[in-house]
């Protein structure tokens, strides 16, 4: 598409939805910061320990889910969607393959689309994420990658095990369970 073709395409639907806005300008973001009152009492200072959430992945509440500024992708391991209700959601066969940290392939069973919920009412927002199932042995359920990260335009902060959004009602958080890696 041409860049006239693409202004002309977006002034069309500004004319259809009247909160799109009109100019490429954004409402002010709001401010993501960390101090030391984001220090959770249960966290143990001066740690190199991953930030591991617990997630609402659909219906299901899912515990060990590594945040991964690392990864490109999200991988929701085979083991744990065998655990989960996915309702209607099949599987779709997408047999494209993934490489580890050390460049050895690794077999992706399929994909699924699945809502996740990040942080609480009513600083609360959700994103649907197309999961690569893996079947390999980890012990995480789930890794978020950059592409959510991304989506969200999550902060995250290792010293504080805390990950922190925008949402329309101020700056949504998830915290890490620090517990759950000892």
């Amino acid at each position: 598409m041409s860049n006239n073709s693409r202004k002309s395409y977006a002034r069309e639907v500004c004319n259809v939805n009247p909160e799109c806005p009109k100019t490429h300008k954004t409402s002010p973001s709001l401010v993501i910061s960390f101090s030391d009152d984001d220090y959770s009492p249960d966290i143990i200072r001066g740690h190199q320990d991953a930030l591991v959430i617990t997630a609402k992945i659909g219906t299901n509440t899912v515990k060990k889910v590594l945040v991964d500024n690392g990864s490109s992708v999200d991988i929701l391991y085979h083991h744990a969607l065998a655990r989960m209700d996915t309702g209607e959601r099949k599987l779709d066969n997408t047999h494209s393959p993934l490489y580890d940290f050390t460049r050895n392939e690794v077999k992706v069973v399929g994909t699924i689309d699945l809502p996740v919920f990040f942080g609480t009412l009513p600083c609360q927002i959700w994103k649907v994420v197309k999961f690569h199932i893996v079947s390999a042995t980890s012990s995480y359920n789930a890794i978020l990658g950059r592409t959510t990260i991304s989506a969200l335009q999550a902060i995250t902060s290792i010293p504080h095990l805390k990950m922190k959004f925008s949402t329309k009602f101020g700056v949504g958080e998830m915290c890490g369970d620090q517990a759950v890696l000892r």
